[in-house]
C-alpha cells in the first residue's frame, strides 16, 4: 500500500475510533458578505432513511434533516468549478485557534464556496479537530517548535513527530524569512534569513522524500536582508536565496517543493521570476496565496465595516487586475505547477465576509484564463501533488 494511502487509511480509522459527529453551525462570525455580483441558491441536503427496527422493544432511531447549505453563485465570467486551498493555518499570531465549533462553521463555509479540500498547517494540538473532517482537511506538520530548537535537530525531531502522528501529509510551512520587526519576532530568527540550502534543511528535504510528502517553504523577501547587502544588488540574480533555493531543489529531486511568496523583485512580476525557476526545477510547485487583498497581513484586526471600506478604497476590480499582472505568467504558462490558497490565519480572516471575498477574487482571477487552465490551478495541480480526490460534480 503506498505511503500516502496508508496515512489516509490511518486517519480515517482514527476518526472512526473517536466517534466524532458534526456540531451545530455556530462559531466564527457568520454575517454573509454581499458581493457586488454574487448571489446564493439553496441546495437541499438529502434526509437519511429511518433505521428499521428489528425487535418489538427497540425504539425507532430518530433522524434529523441537516439545514440546507447556501451554495453561492458567481457571475458567468468567473471560474465556477471546485477549489482546493493549498495554504491554511489552524492558528495565528493574533491568538486565533481552530476549535471544534469554528471547524464546523468552516466546513459549512467550504460547502457554500465549493472549496473541496484545504491543506491545514497545524501543530499536534489541533489534530483532533482536523480528524473530525479528515475528508476535507489534509494536515501539514507546522514546525514552529522544531525551528526554535538547534537547527541540526530539526529533521530528527520532525521524523519522530511523523512516527507519532502518521496522519501528516506534508511538512511546513517553514518560515526561513528571518525576523519581522513589525511583529516583534522571536530571538531564534533575529540574525536574519535561514538559507534554504542550510545542511539542516537539506536533511528535512531528505526526510520528506523518504516519507513521500511535500515541503512547503516561505523564504525571505529581498527587503528582509541587511540594507548594506541590498545596496549591492542589481537584479534578482544577486539575491542570495535564488542560488540557495536552486541548490535545495537539486539536492534531492525526489522531494516536491511547494514555495510561497519568496520570488519578488521591483518592476519584475513574481510570475516571471517563478517561471524561470519552474523551467529549471521539475520538483518545484508554486502557491499563489494569498489571492486576497494586499493588506491581508497588513493589519492584525479588522471589523466587517473596516474591511469593506478598505476593499472599496483599493477596488475589487483593481485587486483582481493586480493579481493577474503579478501571476498571469504562471496562470497562462505553468498551470500544472501552480496552486491556489488563501493563507488564512488570523481571527478576522475566519469570517464569512473575509473568506467570501478571498474566494471571489480567486474566481474572478481564474475567470481570466481558459476553463482548462482555471481547473488546473483551481484544484487539479493540488489533486496530483497531494494525492487527493476532488468531487467535480454539483
Amino acid at each position: 500500500m503506498p505511503d500516502k494511502l496508508r496515512r489516509r487509511t490511518v486517519l480515517a480509522a482514527l476518526a472512526a475510533m473517536a466517534g466524532c459527529s458534526a456540531q451545530d453551525d455556530t462559531g466564527a462570525e457568520s454575517t454573509p458578505r454581499e458581493t457586488p455580483t454574487a448571489s446564493t441558491e439553496q441546495t437541499p441536503v438529502a434526509t437519511p432513511e429511518p433505521t428499521e427496527t428489528t425487535t418489538e422493544t427497540s425504539e425507532p432511531t430518530p433522524t434529523e434533516t441537516p439545514e440546507p447549505v447556501d451554495v453561492r453563485a458567481w457571475p458567468d465570467e468567473y471560474y465556477q468549478g471546485p477549489l482546493v486551498s493549498a495554504h491554511e493555518h489552524m492558528n495565528g499570531y493574533d491568538g486565533f485557534e481552530m476549535t471544534d465549533e469554528k471547524m464546523d462553521w468552516y466546513v459549512r463555509w467550504m460547502d457554500r464556496n465549493r472549496v473541496a479540500q484545504v491543506m491545514a498547517i497545524s501543530s499536534d494540538r489541533y489534530l483532533d479537530v482536523i480528524r473530525e473532517h479528515d475528508d476535507r482537511l489534509v494536515p501539514f506538520a507546522f514546525p514552529w517548535g522544531e525551528m526554535r530548537e538547534p537547527l541540526d535537530e530539526v529533521a530528527g525531531k520532525l521524523g519522530r513527530r511523523l512516527e507519532e502522528n502518521p496522519v501528516y501529509d506534508g511538512l511546513g510551512e517553514f518560515g526561513l524569512k528571518g525576523n519581522d520587526a513589525s511583529k516583534g519576532g522571536d530571538d531564534w530568527d533575529k540574525e536574519g534569513p535561514i538559507p534554504p540550502d542550510h545542511p539542516a534543511m537539506l536533511s528535512v528535504y531528505d526526510l520528506a522524500a523518504e516519507r513521500d510528502v511535500p515541503v512547503m517553504l516561505h523564504v525571505a523577501s529581498p527587503w528582509r536582508y541587511p540594507e548594506d547587502e541590498q545596496d549591492e544588488w542589481e537584479s534578482f540574480d544577486d539575491v542570495p536565496h535564488k542560488e540557495q533555493l536552486a541548490n535545495a531543489y537539486e539536492h534531492n529531486r525526489d522531494t516536491d517543493f511547494l514555495v510561497h511568496a519568496t520570488y519578488q523583485w521591483t518592476e519584475t512580476s513574481d510570475g516571471e521570476l517563478v517561471a524561470d525557476a519552474l523551467e529549471d526545477h521539475p520538483n518545484l510547485y508554486y502557491d499563489i496565496s494569498p489571492t486576497a487583498p494586499k493588506f491581508i497581513y497588513g493589519e492584525e484586526t479588522f471589523t466587517k465595516e473596516e474591511f469593506e471600506q478598505r476593499m472599496a478604497e483599493i477596488s475589487f476590480e483593481n485587486e483582481v487586475e493586480r493579481h493577474y499582472e503579478k501571476y498571469g505568467t504562471l496562470l497562462e504558462e505553468y498551470p500544472e505547477r501552480t496552486l491556489w490558497g488563501m493563507d488564512a490565519a488570523l481571527t478576522w480572516h475566519y469570517t464569512d465576509w473575509a473568506l467570501d471575498t478571498f474566494v471571489d477574487l480567486a474566481r474572478s482571477l481564474l475567470g481570466r484564463v481558459s476553463e482548462e487552465k482555471a481547473r488546473q490551478v483551481g484544484y487539479q495541480t493540488a489533486q496530483d501533488l497531494f494525492d487527493i480526490d476532488v468531487e467535480t460534480t454539483g
